[in-house]
C-alpha cells in the first residue's frame, strides 16, 4: 500500500493548529496543548503525548488535541491509536475542509483494517473536497474500486488451505521469501534471529528428509553470510546460481544492490556485486532467476519506470555478460508499487505483488502468463490468500502443485513475526504449462571422470534455445527443466567429445512433471567413436527430412566446423518391420539425405561418407514399439 507521509501531515497540522488557539474552553487544557507544541518542535514526542493526553482528560472534546495526538502516534507507527484520535477530530469538526482532508488518512487506516464500508465512506467524503491533491484524488478513486472488488471477492473465496511449515523450518522470529530447487529437495530462505531490523539477516538452507520433513536450517555458506544483511535471494533450478540482496553496503551502487554467486561442488563462491549494468544508485532488490539462471527479474524504484516501484528484467548473453535491464511495462507495472516477482520454471508465468492492480487493499498477489512476447492482464489470486494486509513472496513449485509464501504478524508492532506457509495450489491458479526436469551426471564413458559440459535445450518447432546450463566441473552434475507444450532437442557438448543428442516430446500436458534421472556418458573424438542423432525426423516409410530435423543437422554442421580435420560416416538404420531389402534401401536413402544436406551447407564431400545398414545392427530387441523406435535411427561415426 502506498505510504503517504504522515510526518508531512503532522508538521503542517502543527503550524495550523497553534495558529488557531481557543479550541477548548478549558484554559488548563489549552496550556497543556501549547506546552505539547513546544515539546514537538524539540522532538520530545513522548513528553508531548503525555501533555496532549492530559489535555484530553480535562476536555475530551478538544478537537485540536485529538488531531495532534493522532499525528504523534502516526510517527510512532501506532496506527490504531492514531486512528482513534483522528476519528475523534473528524466527528468533532465535521464538514470542514480539514476534516475532509483528514478523511483520506482515515480511509487509509480503515482499509488497512479491512473495514471496506467505512473506508468507502471516508474516501467519498474526501472527494467532496475540490482542493485535494490530484495524486490523492486518483488514489481515493482507486481505493473505492478496491472496496468494491474486495467485498465481491469475499463472497467467492478461493479454496486455499495454507498451513505453517512444521519441523525445523519456522524456528526463528522471522523467516521469509522461501525458494526451492526444481527437485524440491532444497529450501532456501532469509531469516532474522530477532524481531527488529537491528538483527542480522542471513540466507539459510534446509534439505528435505526422506519422511518429508526438513533438516535443521544452517547458513547457506560462510562465503555468503556476513555481519552485513544478506536478504531476499533466488536460485536457479539446479541450485548452482544464486542472486541475493545486500543493503547498506558502502561499496555498492545504491541503497540495496543485487549480488551473484556460483556453486562448484558443494561450495558457493564469494559473491560479486552485479555492477552498474544491473544495479542503480537506487533500491534494487527481490530478485528472481529463470530456471537456467540466465534471465533475472527484480524490483527497483529507479527512474524510468511507471510507478513508485517497478519490475525489471535483464538477460545474460552467450558470453555470460548481463545486458541492460528493461522495464516490464504495462500490464504488469502500474503507477503504484509492483514488486516481489517470481518467474516460474516454465519462464512464462510471473507471480508478483502489487498495490496498483485491483485487490483487497495493501499489496495483493497476482499472476500473468506470457503469450508470445506479451504479458496477459494480471489476475488476482483471490481471497483469502489476499487480504487487506500486504502479501508477497509467493513461490510455486516446478510441477505447479504447491505454493510457499511468508505470512507476517504485526500484532505487536515492536515484535514483528513472520512464518513460512505452504498450500496445495488450486488448479485455476497453477501455471498453464507445468514443468518437469532431467538431472544426472556427465562423464567420460571410459574413465568415468566427471566432465564440464554445456547442456542446451532447443525448441524443435521454433529452433530457439530455451535453456542453457553447465554441468558441475567437480562432480559432473546437471539439471535442466522441461516445460509442457513443445518438442525439445537436448544437446550435451564438451570440448574434445562427440556431442550427445537427446529427444523429449512434451507437446501434451499429460507429460510427466516429476524428475527424470539421466546420466550422460560422453565419447571422446577419435576413430571409431559414434553417436546417435536422435532429432533427425522422417515421415513413416519416407526418406525426406522433416523441418524439425534442421536443429540437429545444424548442430552437426557446427561440430564438423569446430573439428575440421575429422571425417565421418553417416549411418542409416531401421527396425525389422518390412523386408530386408526394403529396409536396407530406406536406411541408405535416409543416410544420403543427411549427407546431401551437409554438402549443400558447405561441408566438403571428401569428409563425408554414408551407408545404409537396414535392420542388421539393432541397438535393442525389436520386440516392442519403443524398441523399434530406438532402432530407427541415424548415427554418425568418426573415421
Amino acid at each position: 500500500m502506498r505510504k503517504f507521509c504522515f510526518i508531512l501531515l503532522f508538521f503542517s497540522s502543527v503550524s495550523i493548529a497553534w495558529a488557531q488557539p481557543g479550541m477548548s474552553s478549558d484554559k488548563k487544557a489549552v496550556k497543556l496543548y501549547d506546552e505539547a507544541g513546544l515539546l514537538i518542535k524539540q522532538r520530545q514526542f513522548e513528553e508531548a503525548i503525555a501533555k496532549l493526553s492530559d489535555a484530553l482528560r480535562r476536555d475530551p472534546s478538544f478537537a485540536e488535541a485529538h488531531l495532534q495526538l493522532g499525528n504523534v502516534y502516526s510517527l510512532y507507527r501506532e496506527q490504531d491509536k492514531a486512528h482513534e484520535h483522528f476519528e475523534q477530530f473528524y466527528k468533532l469538526r465535521p464538514n470542514t475542509p480539514r476534516a475532509q482532508e483528514l478523511a483520506f488518512t482515515l480511509g487509509e487506516h480503515t482499509i488497512r483494517a479491512g473495514n471496506y464500508p467505512e473506508a468507502r465512506t471516508y474516501y467519498q467524503e474526501f472527494l467532496k473536497n475540490p482542493k485535494g491533491s490530484r495524486e490523492r484524488r486518483e488514489w481515493a478513486q482507486h481505493q473505492l474500486a478496491i472496496c468494491d472488488f474486495a467485498e465481491e471477492a469475499m463472497k467467492h473465496p478461493v479454496d486455499i488451505q495454507a498451513t505453517p511449515m512444521k519441523g525445523n523450518v519456522n524456528v526463528f522470529p522471522q523467516q521469509y521469501f522461501p525458494v526451492l530447487t526444481a527437485d524440491q529437495n532444497i529450501l532456501v530462505y532469509t531469516a532474522r534471529l530477532g524481531h527488529g531490523n537491528e538483527f542480522d539477516e542471513n540466507i539459510l538452507a534446509s534439505r528435505r528428509l526422506p519422511d518429508g520433513g526438513w533438516t535443521q536450517p544452517g547458513s547457506i555458506s560462510p562465503n555468503i553470510n556476513t555481519p552485513r544483511n544478506e536478504g531476499t535471494c533466488t536460485i536457479s533450478a539446479d541450485a548452482r546460481v544464486m542472486v541475493f540482496t545486500m543493503c547498506s553496503d558502502k561499496i555498492g551502487e545504491g541503497s540495496c544492490d543485487l549480488y551473484i554467486t556460483y556453486r562448484q561442488g558443494n561450495q558457493w563462491q564469494r559473491p560479486q556485486n552485479m555492477g552498474p549494468v544491473i544495479n542503480s544508485p537506487h533500491w534494487d532488490t527481490q530478485p528472481s532467476l529463470s530456471a537456467d539462471g540466465r534471465t533475472l527479474y527484480f524490483a527497483s524504484n529507479r527512474p524510468g519506470g511507471r510507478g513508485k516501484t517497478d519490475i525489471w528484467m535483464a538477460h545474460q548473453n552467450d558470453k555470460g555478460e548481463w545486458q541492460q535491464p528493461t522495464n516490464l511495462g504495462a500490464p504488469i507495472n502500474t503507477p503504484g508499487e509492483d514488486l516481489a516477482p517470481f518467474i516460474h520454471n516454465n519462464d512464462k508465468t510471473l507471480y508478483f505483488a502489487s498495490d496498483g492492480h485491483l485487490g483487497m487493499g495493501g499489496r495483493d498477489l497476482f499472476f500473468s502468463e506470457l503469450s508470445g512476447k506479451t504479458w496477459n492482464t494480471p489476475k488476482n489470486l483471490g481471497y483469502p490468500l489476499n487480504t487487506y494486509l500486504d502479501e508477497s513472496s509467493l513461490f510455486v513449485t516446478a510441477d505447479g502443485q504447491t505454493a510457499y509464501y511468508s505470512k507476517d504478524d504485526y500484532t505487536d508492532p515492536k515484535k514483528p513475526l513472520s512464518e513460512i506457509y505452504s498450500f496445495p495450489m488450486p488448479p485455476a491458479l497453477q501455471p498453464s504449462q507445468k514443468t518437469g526436469f532431467v538431472a544426472g551426471k556427465v562423464f567420460d564413458e571410459e574413465t568415468k571422470k566427471p566432465l564440464t559440459a554445456t547442456i542446451e535445450l532447443i525448441d524443435l518447432n521454433s529452433g530457439e534455445t530455451v535453456q542453457k546450463v553447465t554441468s558441475d566441473a567437480q562432480n559432473g552434475e546437471y539439471l535442466i527443466v522441461l516445460t509442457q507444450g513443445s518438442e525439445y532437442a537436448l544437446y550435451v557438448n564438451s570440448p574434445s567429445y562427440l556431442f550427445k543428442s537427446l529427444a523429449f516430446d512434451y507437446k501434451e500436458k499429460k507429460q510427466r512433471t516429476e524428475g527424470l534421472t539421466l546420466d550422460v556418458p560422453m565419447s571422446a573424438v577419435r576413430a571409431g567413436s559414434k553417436t546417435t542423432l536422435n532429432n533427425i525426423f522422417f515421415a513413416s516409410g519416407e526418406y525426406k527430412l522433416l523441418d524439425e530435423s534442421r536443429v540437429e543437422l545444424n548442430k552437426l554442421i557446427g561440430f564438423l566446423e569446430t573439428n575440421p580435420d575429422i571425417k565421418v560416416e553417416i549411418e542409416g538404420h531401421t527396425d525389422d518391420v518390412g523386408t530386408d531389402a526394403a529396409n536396407l534401401q530406406l536406411s541408405k536413402q535416409r543416410a544420403q539425405s543427411v549427407y546431401t544436406y551437409l554438402t549443400e551447407k558447405g561441408i566438403a564431400s571428401a569428409r563425408l561418407q554414408y551407408h545404409g545398414y537396414g535392420e542388421a545392427q539393432p541397438k535393442v530387441p525389436n520386440d516392442s514399439e519403443e524398441g523399434r523406435r530406438q532402432n530407427r535411427r541415424i548415427e554418425f561415426r568418426i573415421l
